[in-house]
Order: structure tokens, then sequence, then C-alpha cells
């Protein structure tokens, strides 16, 4: 196992190799959202979402991903 800075405390990243080399790109979110402070909310979605898709475009040859966490909606 791999792991990968996202930069963020609400995104953390692994690669993991199984033994017959397929390689998956694991997240683990945290995506709070307060509907009293909404415009925050919506820019750490954005910038988390963001973190995802720039470590997802450093690993290419990767086609497995998987995203799960704490998608907190009402």
């Amino acid at each position: 196992m791999i792991m990968i800075s996202s930069g963020s405390s609400r995104c953390c990243a692994v690669i993991m190799e199984f033994p017959d080399l397929t390689k998956v790109l694991l997240f683990n979110v945290y995506m709070l959202y307060d509907t009293e402070h909404e415009q925050e909310n919506t820019q750490l979605y954005i910038d988390v979402l963001t973190r995802i898709c720039h470590i997802r475009n450093n690993y290419p040859d990767i086609c497995n991903i998987i995203i799960g966490g704490y998608f907190y909606t009402d």
C-alpha cells in the first residue's frame, strides 16, 4: 500500500496493489455539510473534489478507483 498526500485533512488516498498486479486508487473523504455556512461548505466540497481529480490525474495508469467515506447529506 502506498500512501498519497492529498494536502487536506478531509481527504486521504492510498494505492493498493494486489497479487495479480491490479492497482486500486482508494479515497476516504469527510464531506461534512452545515446548512448555516452553505457558501463555505460549497468551497470545501469543491476543494476536496479538486484534490481527488488532481490525484487521479497523477496516476493515469490506474483504472480502478473507489471513493468512500462520510458524505453527510440531508
